[in-house]
């Protein structure tokens, strides 16, 4: 099976205070723009892009030869702005060495044998479920779709087949709402995110929209328990397991972030994501625990009448008066 194969180019400054900047390619890409306009043009007629390095000194020192001597690797190696070309490496590395996986090349413009060049780029070779911002669509994006549709479930069950609960009909499609709010405040930042790279990149930045959209079609299940009759607490209880999953999801994609040290999408999620999560979370623990405590309170005086009960049928009927009036009772109360 063929490998997708991302890039992540790291320009980082060496001389003449250049700012450092990041830009990833989207799929397929096959040239990586590099190099600046900024870059001193005065006296460079004796100077020309060079390839520093890739994963170790071995390959460092056939990449050289291929990149320097035989000038393979670049459009225009004298230009101050140029296409590094990708897809002309993968297959001579592969050619040469056998299971071999691009992982990185460090790249200079400047002349040959000076340390200090005038302009110096990394490129990071990234596959694309080690991009956070990707994952946000592939991973979240559709997890919040499940859930939404869930909470339609659960809006419908306690419309519908619980209607003595009404205002827990309501609870629910309120907290649709808000999910559907967090999902698409997710979307739009990663299209700003596509547009931005897009503009920085000269056209050749990760199709994050592509993501987005191949997460809002994937397949939704839900399990055999949607096609029965939901109780509160068994509804809150999921509802808060979905939001657990959420952050759980977070975690790992905030981890990629800081791997690839992409601070703005670790800012994103732990500014604007994360607080709301935990704020739905201890909601949804105190509604349960509200829950429970009725019916504790309630237990105690339906089950003295019953006590004296037979048979497991009075005592099962018991079970259900005492779970059906401690969930009216915080129906009536809390929603």
């Amino acid at each position: 099976m063929k490998t997708v194969i991302f890039v992540l180019a790291v320009l980082t400054a060496v001389t003449h205070g250049k700012v450092e900047r990041e830009h990833l390619t989207n799929r397929g890409m096959k040239r990586v723009h590099v190099g600046s306009e900024s870059i001193d043009t005065v006296n460079t007629d004796t100077k020309h892009w060079r390839c520093l390095s890739i994963n170790d000194l071995e390959e460092a020192n056939w990449l050289q030869v291929w990149c320097d001597a035989e000038g393979n690797a670049f459009v225009d190696r004298n230009n101050v702005t140029t296409k590094f070309k990708v897809h002309e490496l993968r297959t001579e590395m592969r050619k040469s060495h056998i299971n071999y996986e691009l992982e990185k090349v460090e790249i200079r413009f400047g002349e040959d044998g000076v340390l200090i060049t005038d302009h110096v780029e990394k490129i990071i070779f990234k596959k694309k479920s080690d991009l956070p911002v990707h994952l946000l669509a592939d991973q979240i994006v559709h997890q919040l779709n499940t859930d939404i549709y869930k909470h339609v479930f659960w809006t419908h069950n306690f419309d519908r087949y619980n209607n003595f609960f009404p205002n827990v009909g309501a609870h629910m499609r309120k907290r649709r709402d808000m999910l559907t709010e967090r999902r698409d405040l997710i979307a739009q930042y990663i299209l700003k995110k596509h547009a931005t790279t897009h503009y920085t990149e000269g056209g050749g930045p990760t199709n994050y929209a592509q993501s987005l959209f191949a997460a809002s079609i994937k397949s939704i299940e839900f399990g055999d328990n949607f096609s029965e009759l939901l109780g509160i607490s068994e509804t809150l209880t999921k509802a808060r397991e979905a939001e657990s999953e959420i952050i759980s999801i977070l975690t790992k994609i905030l981890y990629k972030a800081d791997a690839i040290g992409d601070h703005e999408v670790g800012e994103f999620i732990t500014g604007d994501l994360m607080p709301g999560i935990i704020k739905s979370i201890k909601s949804l623990e105190n509604d349960i625990n509200i829950l429970n405590n009725f019916k504790i309170s309630t237990a105690s005086p339906i089950a003295a009448s019953t006590s004296t009960a037979s048979t497991s049928a009075a005592s099962t009927a018991g079970k259900s008066v005492i779970e059906h009036l401690a969930e009216y009772l915080f129906d009536r109360t809390n929603y």
